[in-house]
């Protein structure tokens, strides 16, 4: 599958958006509307796979390698970890691809879709003085750059947002105070009460089992009468 993913992909993103919007136009004899989005989205959706692949393979490896340590499966190492820190290297790309796409719409025009550009060209068609189309294209013209340089402005937004207020922060590590060392460091209470109670699996320093050497060199039953 993977093999073939990587074909696909490839050949949508080798092949000119207006041939292929051509062969589906002619070969599959479709609507006008049908072929015209089957074009745009062959073409622009293996671009967007290809983000979509960087996008995941910029995250540090060391994510990928600490989700399957927790067993996550790989479904899980996608959706929870992968692609919402790959989401801030693709954002701006995406954006920017709207662009191309929104450009490409005008393609519609030479197989009679009746999109933004026909219009101009049906309105053209109506006037009755010399050279009418460059009133027309003077009106479209600015409407087209005008929604390009909205998407693009919109992008760097995204993209300045991004790098200065990352959602990911650093966490706050508490400074150390004195007497929270661990217990049993540094001569603290061990585990099982305030005095330092018995600890698991042994005693305390100051117990004596029988047979044991008291302090001083005495015997258990040294003194005794």
């Amino acid at each position: 599958m993977r093999w073939l993913a990587t074909l696909l992909v490839v050949f949508f993103r080798a092949m000119p958006v207006l041939v292929m919007i051509f062969f589906v136009f002619v070969a599959l004899k479709l609507q006008p509307l049908p072929a015209l989005v089957t074009g745009l989205t062959l073409y622009n959706g293996s671009v967007l796979a290809e983000v979509f692949r960087t996008g995941v393979n910029s995250v540090d490896r060391g994510q990928r390698e600490a989700a399957y340590s927790l067993a996550m499966r790989k479904t899980h190492v996608m959706s929870h970890v992968l692609v919402p820190q790959g989401v801030r290297a693709m954002l701006p790309a995406i954006i920017s691809q709207l662009v191309v796409a929104l450009k490409d719409t005008a393609l519609g025009f030479l197989i009679t879709y009746e999109e933004f550009l026909q219009a101009g060209k049906l309105i053209a068609g109506n006037l009755d003085y010399d050279l009418p189309f460059i009133p027309v294209v003077l009106i479209i013209s600015p409407i087209y750059i005008g929604m390009c340089m909205l998407l693009s402005w919109f992008a760097n937004w995204v993209a300045e947002r991004q790098r200065r207020n990352p959602k990911v922060g650093a966490a706050e590590v508490a400074e150390a105070k004195p007497g929270t060392l661990l217990p049993g460091v540094g001569g603290g209470p061990a585990p099982g009460g305030p005095g330092g109670g018995s600890r698991p699996g042994g005693s305390r320093s100051g117990d004596l089992r029988p047979g044991d050497p008291r302090p001083g060199g005495g015997s258990p039953g040294a003194g005794r009468p």
